[in-house]
């Protein structure tokens, strides 16, 4: 077999498992492709998409009480680990 048989045994095989595909699952799961031996269209466009705004966030930040709050829960939490936890030994 030469390898344009090859080639072409290969894109049959492509197309008939892009189909199984599109199928099972739809077109927006195996985009379809062109051949190889056909040149893809040029894409120019003459009227141009408005940028998308790219607003960040303002940052949150934790007020001093939830802080406190959040704090004294962690220490409570370490506590009860510690007081929980079996003494270490002492190598002599």
């Amino acid at each position: 077999m030469n390898i344009e048989t090859i080639v072409q045994q290969l894109q049959v095989e492509r197309r008939r498992i892009d189909a199984a595909l599109n199928a099972l699952i739809g077109e927006q799961a195996a985009p379809a492709r062109a051949p190889a031996t056909a040149t893809a269209p040029a894409t120019t466009s003459t009227t141009t998409a408005a940028p998308k705004s790219h607003h960040k966030r303002k940052a949150r930040s934790l007020t001093p009480e939830a802080k406190a709050k959040i704090s004294t829960a962690q220490k409570a939490r370490w506590a009860l680990i510690k007081a929980n936890s079996k003494p270490a030994v002492r190598a002599a």
